[in-house]
């Protein structure tokens, strides 16, 4: 009797040593998917690539680059700290919430990352649900190209629409100034409003 309970206990650890061998050997692949194509889309923002391999730090980087207030990057590493994890909803239901603030966050950062790469909201979504195939995808295709001067909400969706005015505002002010502005009839070149030369080729105007 001790002998098969023996055996019973010696085929359970050796399940759950290989269960977790599979398990490894599926999510370290993802996580180093993850950790390059954060490395190669930081470097298409202007950072450098180790930034995306530092604890807490990577995180951080991810909120400045997506242009948000500097504090939504507590809502990134409440995850990795633990925080909320394993509530109890009153119906015997384990809720991580702390998980799910970590998902939120990191949507809200794509949300503005998405505009920077000019994309749309459901880009945003299947960066945040899928960051082992976006994120490569983002970093090594030519097909996305980071675009630093595009204007986004220092709170991602929330203030989006005060933004998208405000960008408005200055396309107008700018058609307006475009309208304005001189040109030198013989090379092209935009000249100072009074001028009587090119600043360029030096010919009369």
């Amino acid at each position: 009797m001790n002998l098969d309970a023996t055996n019973v206990s010696a085929a359970a650890a050796g399940g759950i040593i290989a269960a977790s061998v599979i398990v490894l050997l599926i999510l370290i692949p993802l996580l180093v998917l993850i950790i390059v194509g954060r490395w190669k889309m930081y470097k298409k923002a202007g950072k450098q690539g180790w930034e995306a391999i530092v604890p807490f730090y990577s995180d951080w980087v991810y909120v400045e680059i997506s242009g948000l207030e500097w504090w939504w990057f507590f809502a990134l590493v409440i995850t990795s700290l633990g925080i909320f994890d394993n509530n109890n909803s009153g119906t015997g239901i384990q809720i991580n919430f702390g998980t799910l603030i970590g998902v939120f966050g990191f949507f809200i950062c794509n949300y503005n990352i998405s505009k920077k790469l000019h994309k749309d909201v459901g880009f945003a979504v299947l960066m945040t649900l899928f960051p082992y195939v976006m994120l490569p995808m983002i970093g090594f295709s030519n097909n996305y190209t980071w675009d630093n001067d595009v204007i986004v909400s220092k709170n991602g969706p929330f203030d989006d629409k005060k933004e998208d005015n405000s960008t408005t505002e200055k396309k107008a002010e700018t058609k307006k100034e475009d309208k304005d502005a001189r040109y030198c009839p013989h090379c092209g070149a935009k000249v100072e409003k009074g001028s009587k030369f090119c600043s360029k080729c030096g010919k009369e105007i």
